[in-house]
């Protein structure tokens, strides 16, 4: 076990395993599947011991010892395994952690599982003391000598074949029986039903000792463990060999926290460019040496948490994976602590977060009663609602009550599946701003500060983009993130509240820019689902000349198409211009923010020769410039590789239409004269 960087082995399944093996118990494929499935397993600790062990012993001991039997097996596996997991988490070494489960605590588990035992059932007192005392002969044997000064031995063993003979006599030398086996051979119409449960248990419990026990290299420590198990030593049997093992190490132990806790609390992991690179020197040398292995575990810890604020959720979450993976029991507030920062990390990751973590995560907090489910409901929205149907599901429903009814024990709580309108008190509130919760009714999760810019909470928007600590700029569901709906607000509304937050935003891009962040490219180039939009396109919708050029400025795809038409953002400002020149009220304030935005996306690339299929296959943003005999807008067009003899097809005459005809069409002489010019 000195190659195991965590401590894996504190785990219940582990024992578990030795418990079946030890009973001769046969699995099938699902069960070992199931077994070795640590969180299915985790879920469902309290029915494994029943389901994989007590159950299989029915018809082979009596009932009564079933129900001792499967009472006594829980609370010795829970008691041991607490005090196994405090002190190899605080002091041991891989090879002294093994000594201690394999050589003292499991067969401790099982001398204590004993006394529960002889408590109950007083007739196997004398041959279950004879089995937890000995320490030189194979347990099975002793069984079967003290078997045969019972009563109703002889008659018994005169009755056998002689190959059932044989069997007790390889028994009692090498062989070590299996359940079957046992089960078999005392099924004998000379024994009453009492006698055979009595000869079945007897051997049953030799046999699992036999598993577990390993003759101990500390015999003094043994003896200690003996007496304190027998309520003979007053000391606790943990804190005997704690200070065995930890004697003359405290110094080592307190110089690893201590950097370890520089690298929790003394650095910052956003600014400082070596923290990564020193938390990792850290790791191997802890690796190395066989007193450090348990903080391995702080330091995989300390790596996820970089690896979050850095926003590579996906490295994030695989690191928090393997931890969970190998940590069954941590001690004081670690769970909480690191379950947390699991499902953060979890949360975040992708559209629908990190399935895998989620669960793991999820299965191991209901094993440790925590209070940390799967979808976060402390930051579901809570708002007074008028009918059921304004956005909350019947399951939601269902859990809405049960925490009204665990925040208000007094009140009265309708528990129909489909229950009148009630109110939910409270309002919504975000803490993390890039952890994905549930919006409205739809299964649809998106990060919170898309929440607050969507729901205009600009109080929340601005603490949550202060405290942000990773990119904005990451794939979120459909394809929306905080600068689109940010946009799309700020085009329906036209206010000054709603556009300084777009300009913020477009300053934490700037910003994230600036460090290289590969998120920012992405954000700024993608388009939403339904609707396909993009922020270029909204941003021409507003009519916003600053906002284009700071798109463009960071990068924005000039000829990106957008909208269910799929048309070039070059035809979309030549509408708005289009839409300005025609209003009834005209303004030239906005027609010069038009004529400025086309020029702009001309200078920065866009093709003037992009094809749409509306009004007709082949049209141009060089067809409605003609159209609008906008002469100048015409001449930059051409020079940036605009095509004179570009036509399109006329849905209704089936011909095709050239720009000289779409000028003269609409009488834009000026339009007219510059393509005579260049045909």
């Amino acid at each position: 076990m000195n190659d195991i960087e965590r401590p894996e082995f504190a785990n219940p399944l582990d024992v578990l395993k030795v418990w079946i093996h030890g009973l001769g118990i046969t699995l099938n494929n699902k069960e070992k599947k199931e077994l070795n499935n640590q969180f299915l397993a985790y879920n469902r600790y309290h029915y494994i011991v029943d389901e994989l062990i007590v159950s299989r012993l029915k018809g082979v001991v009596s009932h009564e010892y079933l129900s001792v039997l499967k009472s006594a097996a829980e609370s010795a596996i829970n008691y041991r395994l607490e005090d196994c997991a405090t002190v190899v988490f605080e002091r041991l070494t891989c090879s002294e952690a093994e000594q201690l489960i394999v050589e003292e605590l499991l067969p401790s588990i099982f001398a204590e599982f004993l006394l529960h035992i002889q408590s109950s059932q007083p007739e196997l007192v004398s041959p279950l003391t004879l089995l937890a005392e000995d320490d030189n002969h194979r347990s099975v044997a002793r069984a079967l000598q003290a078997l045969k000064k019972d009563a109703h031995w002889s008659a018994f063993y005169e009755s056998l074949p002689k190959e059932d003979k044989d069997k007790l006599v390889r028994w009692g030398n090498t062989e070590l029986p299996s359940l079957n086996k046992i089960n078999e051979m005392f099924a004998s119409d000379m024994l009453t039903t009492g006698v055979q449960a009595y000869y079945k248990t007897a051997l049953l419990h030799a046999r699992i000792i036999d598993t577990m026990k390993v003759k101990p290299r500390y015999k003094q420590l043994l003896a200690a463990t003996r007496l304190k198990l027998f309520n003979q030593d007053s000391r606790p049997v943990l804190d005997i060999w704690r200070n065995h093992f930890t004697k003359g190490r405290e110094t080592y132990h307190r110089d690893v926290q201590s950097l370890i806790n520089q690298f929790s609390s003394g650095r910052d992991p956003l600014n400082d460019n070596t923290y990564l690179n020193d938390l990792n020197r850290l790791r191997t040398k802890l690796m190395s040496d066989e007193r450090g292995w348990s903080y391995v575990f702080h330091c995989d810890w300390l790596i996820a948490r970089y690896l979050t604020m850095n926003g590579d959720l996906k490295g994030a979450c695989h690191t928090y994976v393997k931890i969970l993976d190998s940590v069954a029991f941590l001690i004081g507030p670690l769970h909480a602590d690191l379950l947390t920062d699991a499902l953060t990390a979890a949360s975040m990751f992708g559209t629908q977060g990190h399935s895998v973590l989620l669960k793991k995560a999820k299965n191991l907090a209901i094993l440790l009663n925590l209070d940390l489910p799967h979808d976060h409901p402390d930051e579901w929205p809570r708002t007074a609602l008028t009918t059921i149907a304004d956005f909350v599901k019947p399951y939601e429903i269902e859990t809405l009550q049960s925490q009204l009814k665990h925040d208000f024990p007094e009140a009265k709580i309708n528990w129909k599946s489909h229950p009148d309108p009630f109110v939910v008190a409270g309002d919504i509130s975000f803490t993390e701003p890039n952890r994905y919760s549930r919006f409205g009714d739809s299964d649809i999760r998106i990060e919170q500060i898309c929440q607050a810019v969507m729901l205009r909470d600009y109080d929340a928007f601005e603490t949550l983009l202060d405290e942000a600590s990773i990119s904005i700029g990451r794939k979120l569901n459909r394809g929306h993130n905080p600068l689109v709906i940010a946009l799309q607000n700020f085009a329906q509304s036209s206010t000054q509240e709603d556009r300084g937050v777009v300009l913020n935003l477009l300053a934490k891009l700037r910003e994230e820019r600036a460090s290289n962040k590969p998120a920012v490219p992405k954000l700024l180039a993608m388009r939403t689902d339904k609707k396909k939009l993009t922020c270029l396109g909204l941003a021409i919708a507003t009519g916003d000349s600053e906002i284009v050029a700071e798109l463009l400025e960071l990068g924005v795809p000039p000829s990106q198409r957008h909208l269910e038409q799929l048309e070039s953002p070059l035809l979309t400002a030549l509408k708005r211009l289009f839409d300005a020149k025609m209003s009834s009220v005209r303004s030239e304030e906005k027609e010069q923010h038009a004529r400025d935005i086309i020029m702009m996306l001309l200078d920065k690339g866009a093709d003037p020769n992009a094809k749409h299929n509306l009004p007709g296959p082949g049209y141009t943003a060089l067809a409605l410039a003609a159209e609008m005999n906008e002469v100048d807008i015409l001449e930059v067009m051409f020079k940036k590789g605009g095509d004179p003899n570009a036509t399109y097809l006329d849905p209704i005459e089936k011909r095709l239409i050239n720009l000289k005809t779409v000028a003269q069409y609409y009488q834009s002489n000026g339009a007219f004269a510059l393509l005579e010019s260049l045909t």
